[in-house]
């Protein structure tokens, strides 16, 4: 039996979301892989060992993330996609922009959030550009679902 694991995210009128699909064997693994990251982060840092690996406030240093510094984050992001592609699991990514769903509704006009982002956004710190040059590396190198209709 396969488990998905899906996040969603939306900014304005772009919403967009990824899965992992895994057996349990890999869940296992990986739930194990991301607990050690995660219980190094707070001894390290002083975060509650159930904080959650979430994109937005990492990279931001928002909500718990505050007092870790930017490269703290960005090492353990890195570690986190690691653990996630050094599994045998599946990535879905997608991404809808509103005003084109609403126009193509019947078609499901779906695109990967990543790859855009990463093809579209240019980043202000190169630190930054950088950094999601080597994680959109790591994710198009795994094992993701319908590449062909990426932009």
């Amino acid at each position: 039996m396969f488990l998905c694991f899906v996040d969603e995210s939306e900014q304005g009128d772009f919403f967009g979301f990824a899965a992992l699909l895994a057996d349990e064997v890999c869940t296992k693994r990986l739930t194990t892989r991301l607990n050690e990251i995660m219980e190094q982060a707070a001894a390290d840092w002083g975060l509650e060992p159930t904080t959650e690996f979430h994109a937005h406030p990492m990279f931001h240093g928002k909500e718990d993330w505050a007092v870790v510094p930017t490269r703290a984050r960005v090492g353990l992001f890195h570690k986190v996609v690691d653990a996630i592609v050094d599994e045998p699991v599946y990535i879905i990514l997608r991404s809808v922009d509103g005003r084109r769903l609403r126009q193509r509704q019947a078609e499901k006009g779906m695109l990967a959030f990543i790859h855009r982002r990463f093809a579209t956004v240019k980043e202000s710190d190169p630190r930054a550009a950088e950094n999601m040059r080597k994680l959109w590396v790591k994710i198009a190198g795994c094992r993701l679902y319908d590449q062909g209709s990426w932009p």
